[in-house]
């Protein structure tokens, strides 16, 4: 299995766009941890993890949302209210987090030598 910075190069290589998506903040108790990473390439497919569940839904909502747009965004969360206004689900979620998420948009880009493309 490929690592999320080894997917990337390999995104890169086939030119396919996506966002990768870094916890940089995080208030209250819950599974986001600062530093941890989710992919998402412009098909929708996801390596990694910002914590599951709810929080990574949206995450990956708002991910394929920069891909069309194609720009960069921080995104603060404040969980369990935001995914009831988002989804109008009641998770009955004990924590109360606010998580901060930087969505850093990966452009595609061809690798060619003079000789064609790069593999």
């Amino acid at each position: 299995m490929l690592t999320i910075f080894e997917e990337i190069v390999r995104m890169k290589k086939t030119g396919m766009a996506g966002v990768l998506v870094t916890v940089i903040e995080k208030k209250g108790h819950g599974p986001a941890i600062v530093g941890k990473k989710l992919l998402i390439d412009q098909h929708g497919r996801s390596r990694g993890t910002i914590g599951g569940g709810e929080l990574e839904r949206l995450a990956m909502v708002k991910a394929r949302e920069f891909i069309a747009e194609k720009t960069h965004s921080v995104q603060t969360y404040n969980l369990p209210d935001d995914i009831v206004a988002d989804a109008g689900l009641d998770t009955n979620m004990a924590c109360r987090d606010r998580v901060t998420l930087y969505f850093e948009y990966l452009r595609p880009c061809r690798m060619f030598s003079f000789l064609g493309p790069v593999t």
